[in-house]
């Protein structure tokens, strides 16, 4: 018999993840990942952070603003020079790609809510920027919260479960 095998028991790496899963699990690795970043990231690294969100601003739509924000962690996650860490929040990210979750980001996404975004964006960056792990962690946990709490408003509005 043996013990399970933990890969299966864990979902990773296929498997369906609710909003509620994803979201939940980013707030819990992604600060752990930020504070990294802000150890081991290089100026490079930063500024191809920074070059991320300003892209994001400039270009139309939500499907540009979401491949620049992936681009965006994945970048921090690069900067926290932790393979398994980068793996598995690509693995977690990757379940944001159905069609609850287009339509959760079309109807977030409004000028209001992308300038929000931005300030956090730029916030945690620049918590990376100066090296404090503390406060890069601590924002990113903020922006994911806001985040859960925006898309579990919009999912509630048109019936999408988030549980």
């Amino acid at each position: 018999d043996g013990p399970p095998d933990a890969s299966a028991a864990s979902g990773f790496p296929g498997g369906e993840a609710s909003p509620a899963e994803v979201l939940e699990a980013r707030a819990v690795i992604d600060p752990a990942i930020a504070g990294l970043a802000a150890m081991r990231a290089t100026p490079e690294q930063i500024a191809r952070m920074r070059h991320c969100i300003e892209k994001s601003v400039s270009e139309e739509g939500w499907p540009n603003w979401d491949r620049w924000m992936g681009t965006l962690f994945r970048t921090i996650a690069e900067a926290a020079g932790n393979g398994l860490l980068q793996t598995f929040m690509a693995h977690v990210d990757g379940r944001r790609s159905n069609d609850e979750w287009a339509e959760l980001r079309a109807r977030a996404l409004t000028p209001d809510w992308q300038r929000t975004l931005s300030a956090q964006h730029r916030g945690i960056v620049d918590a990376i920027a100066a090296r404090d792990a503390a406060r890069a962690a601590e924002l990113t946990r903020e922006h994911h919260l806001a985040v859960r709490a925006r898309y579990f408003g919009i999912a509630g509005e048109i019936g999408i479960p988030v549980a």
